[in-house]
């Protein structure tokens, strides 16, 4: 019975974190505004997620002088490109 128990928190203190993570990624991800975007799931909110990334990951693999910016600065071109 202990071991379960053990095994329940070690559980519980996985999902919390999980979701604590998701939190974090999306209000990382929120000033990009997606069509249609309203997450019902936590599994919704990661395909939102994935996509939003994507997306932004496309922005920045088709810039070609993208090296040549620091990375605070080229979240700040990301932003102005998406908007």
């Amino acid at each position: 019975m202990e071991r379960v128990n053990i095994k329940s928190n070690r559980l519980e203190s996985a999902l919390i974190n999980v979701k604590a993570g998701v939190a974090h990624m999306k209000e990382q991800t929120a000033f990009y505004k997606k069509e249609g975007d309203v997450a019902v799931t936590m599994e919704d909110e990661l395909k939102s997620i994935n996509e939003k990334l994507r997306r932004m990951y496309d922005v920045v693999k088709n810039d070609t002088g993208y090296a040549k910016h620091y990375y605070k600065s080229s979240a700040v071109a990301i932003r102005n490109i998406i908007s």
